[in-house]
């Protein structure tokens, strides 16, 4: 998605901007380090998590996320990937974790989904 489709989206331009002096950063750094590594998720303007895949319980989210979901780090925390997805689709989701998860462990990419914001879940109650 490469359109600005609202205010935040423009705010999220502006706040992936700052954070470019991170990415000169990574120059320096070992290609094979942590740091790097920590640094293309945090700094990320892409909404990026890592999750358990057995309980599918959030791990880890950048700033990127939690903008975007509209949840509080401490309210993502206690959500799994499900939270997120249109309760219609949550059993295909399982299905395509399960058998990613089984043929390519370190396959992170499991598909193109439908995903709730905080704001539309609250208006889908």
């Amino acid at each position: 998605m490469n359109t600005l489709n609202s205010d935040t989206d423009v705010a999220n331009l502006g706040r992936s901007t700052l954070k470019m002096d991170e990415f000169e950063l990574l120059e320096t750094i070992s290609p094979d380090s942590d740091l790097n590594y920590r640094l293309l998720f945090e700094a990320n303007p892409q909404p990026m998590w890592v999750y358990d895949v057995q309980t599918h319980e959030f791990l880890a989210v950048n700033d990127a996320a939690v903008n975007h979901y509209g949840y509080s780090r401490s309210e993502i925390s206690r959500m799994t990937i499900r939270d997120i997805r249109a309760s219609e689709d949550v059993s295909e989701l399982l299905s395509v974790v399960e058998s990613v998860h089984k043929l390519r462990p370190s396959l992170n990419n499991s598909g193109a989904w439908k995903h709730l914001t905080k704001r539309w879940s609250n208006n889908r109650r």
